[in-house]
């Protein structure tokens, strides 16, 4: 029953094989149909060549998937004809045997009826050929038996051999398109968790509450381009989710942080292969959760304290005079205190850091990455409190057009940025400037804006800011 049993089983792999067989002709003709096609539009310049590449890389691999399923088959199927084949052997036997043992007992019946012997002796010969017939047919069972066995462990061998099982449970993060044209130490298949793989690194403690609040966290594969010229990702980033969080005793303020990540497939070849490759998280915190923003916060507010008592204790001395328009500035600043508090006196102490930074001609990402962050916030309230602390706009304007020039005649800077830092800082800097800068100085900001003439930069966020406001 067993060897029936496998034949079924052959049976229906067969026909499993012979649809997946069918459907993958169909596709290869399909997609040979859709090859001719590409090459002929690519006669004509309809498509391009890259395109046409990919069509034929997709008919290879189709190929050879047919090729795999047909020798998968016709391996079933001698499979099938060698049990059928081994079945009908043991069957013929097992008649042989029968028909053997009948006319064996027939002779002894006929020889018993013919010869007229005593009944006893009659009986006694009968009961032994029967015995050794009983003997006989145990030791045929028995071979039998033996060569089922044998024939059940090389049906057992070969399909160890044909079926490699995982050796653990998970899901499939990497598989080579080609398996047939892999190189000897290239993997063919990486399994990883059913959470995905695992990423630990080293973080400082405040970062553990900004990434329970976030969903993912962006990285960055980096390419050794020193040691490998030819190591260029394709899929460049990949995400991850923070999986749990160890302190380390060791270290103060310091954790273990544990992610679950999907890295790229170029990535997990690479790593099944033994080789190491780096990866650079590009994820931000927002600026509040930062110690230092928090700090810088505070001292600023004692700043703007300090400074409101001083303009409280000068204008409260009756020999000094306030030069020509001060007396409306001071109002406002006044009004703006006490409409927003000691956020609007920082706000406007940003826009003050923005001027002096243009003044001097000195970029500075933090304070920018500040102003795009509040303008993002509080938005028509950051415009006006950041306008407020920018204060002369054709003064601004002219800075700003001396370090366009001396970005764009290459001239070195004094904090040691490069070139191209400096020109994505400045372009991040002119959209700050143009949503913020007063009115009277808006139409020469969007002229130097125009001038630029680059694509949307990122923010500190790494989203693309627009700050429109109306009346701008």
């Amino acid at each position: 029953m067993s060897r029936r049993e496998d034949i079924k089983r052959r049976e229906l792999e067969i026909g499993k094989l012979e649809a997946e067989f069918e459907q993958a002709r169909s596709a290869l003709q399909l997609c040979r149909d859709d090859h001719a096609r590409s090459a002929t539009l690519r006669e004509r310049k309809a498509v391009t060549e890259q395109q046409h590449a990919e069509k034929e890389s997709e008919l290879e691999g189709l190929q050879i998937e047919v090729r795999k399923l047909q020798e998968q088959l016709q391996q079933t199927r001698e499979q099938k004809a060698e049990l059928e084949q081994g079945l009908a052997r043991s069957e013929r036997l097992s008649e042989q045997q029968a028909g053997d043992l009948r006319e064996s007992i027939a002779a002894v019946e006929y020889r018993l009826e013919q010869v007229g012997l005593s009944q006893g002796e009659l009986q006694r010969r009968r009961e032994e050929d029967l015995r050794r017939a009983k003997r006989h047919r145990e030791e045929s069972l028995k071979k039998m038996a033996v060569e089922t066995a044998q024939t059940e462990r090389q049906l057992d061998a070969q399909q160890e051999r044909l079926e490699k099982r995982a050796p653990f449970a998970g899901q499939v993060a990497y598989r080579a398109a080609a398996p047939g044209n892999a190189n000897s130490h290239d993997p063919l298949i990486v399994l990883s968790p059913p959470g995905g793989l695992r990423l630990h690194i080293r973080l400082p403690g405040w970062m553990k509450p900004p990434l329970e609040d976030t969903a993912e966290a962006s990285w960055k594969l980096l390419e050794d381009l020193e040691r490998d010229e030819q190591r260029r990702f394709v899929e460049s980033r990949f995400t991850t989710r923070l999986h749990g969080w160890k302190d380390l005793a060791a270290h103060p303020g310091y954790g273990v942080a544990e992610f679950t990540c999907d890295a790229p497939a170029e990535a997990l070849r690479l790593l099944a292969r033994g080789e190491q490759i780096a990866a650079r998280l590009v994820w931000r915190p927002p600026l509040h959760a930062m110690p230092a923003f928090m700090m810088s916060m505070v001292v600023a507010s004692v700043a703007a304290m300090a400074w409101v008592a001083t303009h409280a204790q000068t204008k409260s001395e009756p020999t000094r005079s306030a030069p020509p328009g001060s007396v409306n500035g001071h109002g406002a600043i006044r009004e703006l205190s006490t409409e927003f508090g000691a956020e609007g006196e920082l706000l406007r102490l940003l826009g003050t850091q923005l001027r002096e930074m243009t003044v001097r001609g000195e970029l500075d990402v933090n304070i920018i990455a500040a102003a795009e962050w509040a303008l993002a916030r509080h938005r028509d309230r950051a415009v006006r409190l950041l306008s407020l602390g920018l204060d002369d706009g054709d003064d601004l304007c002219n800075h700003l057009e001396m370090l366009v020039k001396s970005i764009e005649e290459g001239e070195p800077s004094s904090n040691g940025h490069a070139t191209g830092e400096r020109a994505v800082a400045l372009r991040r800097l002119v959209d700050v400037l143009r949503a913020a800068a007063p009115d009277g100085c808006y139409e020469r900001i969007r002229r130097i804006s125009r001038k630029l003439a680059r694509p949307a930069a990122r923010g500190s966020n790494g989203r693309h800011p627009r700050f429109e406001f109306a009346g701008r």
